[in-house]
């Protein structure tokens, strides 16, 4: 048995623990340090990366343009005609860097927005642990995708006509898979529109009034917030005004050519800028954005498998602070590694 203590997460805080592994799952968890512990530190899930683009690998790195049309835009940004350029083995190779990176980077779960339809769809995922919402370009391709993607991705309703957007989401919904939205990124978008998709999901909101946001809230539709990515553009999501109003708040790393996997650093640059431009946004509220899913959290609990969680070997100071600070300094055990075991008490 593998007995590992110090600061373990369960529902959206820490608290001083010894968590009990027996054949690769959790087998009991209790209060209380183990001093005898084979591996001590704070005890958490893997995160969720809740928003990525990866086949925009290709061009990592390509260019300095920041301005976010140019770049991103569908269709003739720097991205999308680097993607109708980049051969099928360039598009493998981007996804085969991601599937190491997301192993690298300790991450539980990854869900993707893939660009270029069924050629992009019919790439496959990179490992079980990506999620991948494909982008039909019309309903007809749209009834293809769905049999072989997780759901489907609308870059905003801006891009597409309204008509299309509402025929997508309803392919989406009949077959009970998901549905993410960009929305308001650069301009303010008409949210009533937005929500009458019934989207899983929205992705930044940056330009999202408080009216528009109290309405996500009402209608329980979680926002996926990605710090860097909007900074690079010179944006910033009102990620205060969001916890105050209830919103479920995600993180995700958005454009692999700007910015790596590693949706920890996400959380550390939040964390950090977010004093600069006038946001206290504690800590704790940050980690939490860390582990969950679109519908449930993500806990250190009996029963779950031991390759869902990792530890962060260090317990010097608040737990919080140091998955924020020393994530990438401390030595981190992932449980199910078979070295780790090895340790077993």
């Amino acid at each position: 048995m593998l007995v590992v203590s110090g600061y373990v997460y369960k529902d959206g805080k820490f608290f001083e623990g010894t968590v009990y592994i027996d054949e690769g799952i959790i087998k009991d968890v209790t209060r209380g340090i183990n001093r005898d512990a084979s591996i001590k530190g704070v005890i958490i899930p893997k995160p969720h990366n809740a928003h990525v683009h990866l086949l925009d690998y290709i061009a990592k790195d390509a260019t300095e343009e920041r301005d976010l049309i140019r770049l991103v835009a569908p269709p003739n940004g720097v991205k999308h005609r680097a993607l109708r350029e980049a051969s099928d083995d360039m598009l493998k190779n981007a996804l085969s860097i991601a599937r190491a990176l997301a192993e690298k980077y300790h991450l539980g779960l990854v869900t993707e927005f893939r660009e270029l339809g069924k050629r992009g769809a019919s790439l496959g995922r990179p490992s079980e642990i990506f999620r991948v919402l494909s982008r039909p370009k019309n309903p007809d391709e749209a009834k293809i995708l769905i049999k072989i993607s997780d759901g489907f991705n609308i870059s905003s309703i801006s891009d597409v006509g309204y008509e299309i957007a509402e025929e997508i989401s309803r392919i989406a919904r009949s077959h009970r898979k998901m549905l993410g939205i960009h929305v308001s990124e650069r301009i303010r978008e008409d949210i009533d529109a937005v929500l009458d998709l019934n989207p899983t999901f929205l992705v930044h909101a940056v330009e999202a009034t408080r009216d528009d946001l109290v309405k996500i809230s009402s209608e329980g539709i979680p926002v996926v917030i990605c710090p860097r990515s909007n900074a690079y553009f010179g944006l910033f999501p009102k990620v205060d005004e969001m916890i105050r109003v209830g919103i479920r708040v995600l993180l995700g790393t958005d454009n692999h050519m700007i910015n790596s996997m590693n949706v920890f650093e996400e959380a550390e640059f939040l964390y950090k800028i977010s004093r600069v431009i006038g946001q206290k946004i504690r800590a704790l509220d940050i980690i939490r954005m860390l582990f969950r899913d679109f519908t449930h959290d993500f806990n250190v609990e009996e029963g779950v498998t031991a390759d869902k969680i990792i530890v962060i070997g260090d317990l010097r100071g608040k737990p919080e602070l140091i998955v924020l600070n020393r994530h990438s300094s401390a030595p981190i055990y992932d449980l199910s590694s078979p070295r780790v075991a090895m340790r077993s008490a």
